[in-house]
C-alpha cells in the first residue's frame, strides 16, 4: 500500500506539469478546430473537384522529379518493413555494421519525414489528452497510481526509459506495446484514442477518403519508428536541423504531395498516407 502510493505521488508530480501544458494546448487546438469546422462544409462540398484538379496535376508532372527526391537506398514497400522490435533496427537492403550516420537522404526526403513529426506530434497531443482525462476521472490516489504505474513500467518494462512521464510519445508507447505479448487495454485504449481524435480532425477538414487512407496508421507510424534515428543521424551529417516548421511554403507541400502520388519517397513511401494527410492539414493553416 505504502509503496503504491508513493509511486502514485511520484507519478502525479510528473503529471502536473504536462497537465498544464495540455490545458493551454487543448485551448489553442479547440480554437484551431472551430476554424476548421467553419471550412468543413465548403470543403466537403469542394472536395470531389479539388481531388479531380489534384489528379489531373500530378499526371502532368514531369519525370524529373523522381531523381530529386528518390532515396539512394532502394525504393521499399510496405513488404519491406521490420518486425517493429527497436527503432534501431538496420532497414532492409542494408548491410548489418552499415552505419546510420552514413546515410544520404534527399532534401525532399527531410521535408517529408518532418511532416510524419507533425502528424506524430498531433497524435502524441491526443493521447495525453485521453490519459489526462482518465486520470481525472479516477476517485483514489491508489486507482490513479495503478494505472500510471502501467506506463512508467516499475516491473523494469517501461514504454519511455528513463525519460519522466510527462515526455512519453505515441511512437514510444506504439513501440512499447508492439514488444509485449500481451497489450494492456489501458495502453490499447490511449493508442485508439490518439488514432480515432486524429481521423475525426482530418474528416472535420475535409479531407477526401480520410477513413480509408488512414486505416494502417499504425503501420505507417512504423516507418517513423524504424527511420527516425537513421535521420537524425544524417541530419547531423549532412547539417540539417529536424525541426518542423508549420510555415512550410505551398511550393513545397505540393511537390511533396507529388512525390507521395507517384512513388518518389523512397524509405518513406510506406507512410505516404500520413504524409498526404499532413500536406493537406498543413495546406490549410
Amino acid at each position: 500500500m505504502g509503496e503504491g502510493i508513493r509511486c502514485a505521488e511520484e507519478a502525479q508530480r510528473d503529471l502536473r506539469l504536462r497537465l498544464g501544458e495540455l490545458e493551454q494546448h487543448t485551448e489553442e487546438q479547440q480554437a484551431s478546430l472551430d476554424h476548421l469546422k467553419k471550412q468543413r462544409l465548403y470543403v466537403l462540398a469542394q472536395g470531389t473537384k479539388v481531388f479531380s484538379k489534384n489528379f489531373l496535376a500530378a499526371r502532368s508532372v514531369t519525370c524529373s522529379i523522381g531523381p530529386q527526391l528518390c532515396d539512394i537506398v532502394n525504393n521499399h514497400t510496405s513488404s519491406d518493413l521490420l518486425l517493429p522490435h527497436s527503432v534501431s533496427g538496420i532497414p532492409r537492403g542494408m548491410k548489418h555494421g552499415t552505419n546510420s550516420a552514413a546515410l544520404v537522404f534527399s532534401a525532399g526526403q527531410f521535408i517529408a519525414f518532418d511532416m510524419l513529426q507533425f502528424i506524430h506530434k498531433r497524435l502524441t497531443s491526443y493521447m495525453w489528452a485521453h490519459m489526462c482525462k482518465r486520470v481525472r476521472n479516477m476517485n483514489t490516489e491508489e486507482e490513479k497510481g495503478d494505472f500510471l504505474r502501467i506506463f512508467r513500467g516499475v516491473d523494469g518494462e517501461s514504454a519511455f526509459g528513463t525519460k519522466p512521464l510527462s515526455e512519453m510519445t505515441y511512437a514510444e508507447l506504439l513501440d512499447f506495446a508492439l514488444k509485449k505479448k500481451q497489450v494492456e487495454a489501458e495502453v490499447e485504449m490511449a493508442l485508439q484514442a490518439a488514432e480515432t481524435q486524429l481521423m475525426e480532425e482530418a474528416v472535420l477538414a475535409g479531407y477526401v477518403g480520410a477513413n480509408e487512407s488512414l486505416c494502417s496508421m499504425r503501420n505507417q507510424m512504423l516507418v517513423y519508428l524504424q527511420y527516425y534515428r537513421h535521420f537524425k543521424f544524417a541530419a547531423a551529417r549532412q547539417g540539417i536541423l529536424l525541426s518542423f516548421n508549420t510555415c512550410i511554403s505551398q511550393s513545397d507541400i505540393s511537390r511533396i504531395k507529388h512525390a507521395a502520388d507517384f512513388g518518389f519517397l523512397g524509405v518513406l513511401q510506406p507512410a505516404c498516407q500520413l504524409i498526404q494527410l499532413a500536406c493537406f492539414l498543413l495546406s490549410k493553416m
